[in-house]
């Protein structure tokens, strides 16, 4: 079943209309020639890059193809082991944000040896260098992936597969065919140009969709200005956040299977290691600077105190978006990332288990059919029942978080 995250219709209803940002909205020439390889083959190798278009960038879809929908004759493209990414974000002036330079200083250190000779520019991104950081941090997210849920690219090479071992699907990326495909648009309007013509409808904001056996994301800086978020790092979080939600939807070739409870915890985690202030689509739980709501292990913790926080058994049948209150999000981020640090639970067999194939599931059922599905792989891969783990997760908060 296809599905789309439309955040913006959602947040929209249900909280008061925030002024974005002032941004200078006049198109932004971009260099060619990819200034940091300048195209070299070999420094393309040493970037980890397979190429920087034209390329096919989903079945059926050209990179031509999205630069005439968008109506623009340069898109910067970049192709990486497992994604393939086009970008025409402008380039992007530091804001003073003490947090987020210094993230910007270990990302440029970790990019540094990619290049032969690499001297950024001072106090900002320009275009290219935006492309490679993303890069990096997609690929870099996709590593964390695997590592944490003990898999490997040859788990999806059905010629190395164990016989009578789990399905993972027919494709070499986590069981998808094609490589995971984003797109990151300076422009909303670019994204309703793109929904129009390959997706049949006009997002805002950001989309996830299944585009030519590819997981598509596309994230456009208005929509993340329009939250609020003026910061880079606000986006970057989104981003990799929405993206985790991809990995997740793709594993095993499925769409729609995994438990929300699950997909979102995990997203949040991603998202709030990058910077806990910038929580996007856990809505009511995070804001502006100065506004304490993105902490939420005291959040939790008080609740907890006081006997308002509700049993692991209340979030396991999410069907929608909709369905997850501020509480929710804190409580599937703290549950999951509990169970992937708890030494008795197998990360792996988690993961396995409630990305299990399904069919014909619509939000009539979907519901039921995640909490039965939740159950058995929890107390499959913890060797406990949910009780058990909702004492033992209840005890972990009121020790560990403080108030």
């Amino acid at each position: 079943m296809l599905a789309v995250l439309l955040l913006a219709w959602c947040a929209a209803a249900q909280q008061p209309p925030v002024l974005p940002p002032a941004v200078d909205t006049k198109d932004e020439a971009f260099e060619k020639v990819d200034p940091y390889t300048k195209g070299d083959s070999a420094a393309m190798d040493r970037a980890g890059y397979v190429s920087f278009g034209p390329f096919l960038f989903a079945q059926g879809v050209k990179t031509q193809d999205v630069e005439e929908a968008l109506g623009l004759q340069q898109v910067l493209w970049v192709e990486t082991a497992h994604f393939k990414l086009g970008s025409t974000l402008k380039t992007y002036k530091f804001r003073g944000d003490q947090r987020e330079e210094k993230r910007f200083k270990e990302e440029l250190a970790r990019l540094k040896p990619r290049f032969e000779k690499f001297t950024p520019p001072r106090g900002k991104l320009d275009p290219w260098l935006r492309v490679h950081l993303f890069a990096l941090r997609l690929e870099e997210l996709y590593a964390d992936f695997q590592r944490r849920f003990s898999l490997t690219d040859g788990d999806f090479d059905v010629t190395k597969r164990a016989p009578g071992g789990p399905n993972f699907g027919t494709g070499a990326f986590l069981g998808m065919p094609n490589k995971f495909t984003v797109l990151l648009l300076e422009k909303e309007s670019g994204l309703v140009r793109f929904g129009k013509r390959f997706l049949n409808q006009e997002p805002k904001a950001f989309v996830r969709w299944q585009l030519g056996g590819s997981m598509l994301l596309v994230v456009t800086g208005d929509g993340v200005r329009g939250f609020g978020y003026d910061l880079e790092s606000a986006m970057t979080c989104m981003v990799l956040s929405e993206a985790t939600h991809n990995l997740v939807d793709g594993f095993r070739g499925t769409w729609s299977s995994c438990p929300l409870w699950f997909k979102y915890g995990l997203a949040h985690g991603v998202s709030r290691r990058i910077d806990e202030r910038w929580t996007i689509s856990a809505l009511g739980t995070t804001r502006e600077f100065g506004d304490d709501s993105w902490k939420w292990e005291p959040r939790l913790a008080r609740l907890l105190a006081n006997g308002f926080v509700k049993e692991w058994d209340d979030i396991l049948g999410w069907a929608k978006w909709d369905d997850i209150k501020p509480q929710g999000h804190m409580l599937a981020w703290s549950r999951v990332e509990w169970l992937l640090e708890n030494e008795a639970c197998d990360p792996r067999a988690l993961l396995v288990e409630l990305c299990a194939p399904a069919t014909n599931l619509d939000d009539s059922t979907r519901g039921a059919f995640y909490v039965q599905r939740s159950r058995t792989a929890l107390e499959k891969a913890c060797g406990r029942t949910l009780a058990e783990l909702d004492a033992a997760w209840r005890e972990h908060v009121a020790r560990t978080y403080p108030k």
